[in-house]
């Protein structure tokens, strides 16, 4: 297999709070209409982030800032009603 021709697929789940029934709501092949489609789903009210009692606007805002500096594990911890995951697709066989 080619390594070359592997391309990432990045996956978010809205889920319940339990982070179980999940339901693939969007996928990409870059991280950034992942985080776009976070933030909409935020500002939705359809995902919170870190807590639902802060406002919309402060938790897009912590959004964007662990989008940049953490794991992507730490994000999932502090997504509420969503889940991101990757795969992996291509290559040559």
């Amino acid at each position: 297999m080619n390594k070359k021709n592997i391309k990432h697929i990045f996956l978010l789940f809205s889920c319940d709070i339990w982070k179980s029934n999940m339901s693939l709501t969007c996928a990409a092949i870059t991280r950034s209409k992942i985080k776009h489609a976070i933030v909409r789903a935020i500002h939705r009210g359809d995902m919170c982030y870190e807590n639902e009692d802060i406002s919309i606007t402060r938790q897009i805002q912590l959004f964007r800032k662990d989008w940049k500096d953490k794991p992507s594990e730490r994000l999932n911890d502090n997504l509420l009603f969503g889940f991101i995951d990757t795969t992996e697709n291509g290559g040559d066989y």
